[in-house]
């Protein structure tokens, strides 16, 4: 029987590893093209005078400039918004989905059923 060498076993290229590792870096990368919360919240329309709106639900501080309105109607500052965006693909408020083509990546998915 021969014995296992492991240096050799350490030097050998694993081609079924680097196929799969390229495979989902292309997933990944495909998914993150999609994904741009900065795109996104540049397409939303601009509230101009958000002041008698109240406060932005997701710092909590009043509307003293322009802000941005989600496709649902909720209106939130253009930062807190795209940063929200890049941790959930949903509004903070009624959890409708924000960004077409993920599933709400990263919150409470109760009024997202995902992909039937």
């Amino acid at each position: 029987m021969d014995s296992f060498d492991l240096d050799l076993a350490l030097t050998m290229e694993d081609h079924s590893a680097t196929a799969a590792t390229a495979s989902t870096t292309d997933v990944i990368t495909n998914r993150l093209e999609v994904w741009s919360p900065e795109d996104k919240v540049s397409a939303m329309p601009k509230v101009i005078d958000a002041t008698t709106l109240g406060v932005c639900t997701v710092c909590m501080e009043s509307f003293l400039s322009s802000c941005k309105q989600a496709p649902c109607g909720h209106v939130y500052h253009d930062g807190c918004i795209t940063k929200w965006l890049s941790f959930c693909n949903s509004c903070p408020i009624c959890r409708s989905k924000v960004l077409d083509g993920l599933p709400g990546i990263g919150c409470d998915r109760s009024s997202d059923p995902g992909p039937a």
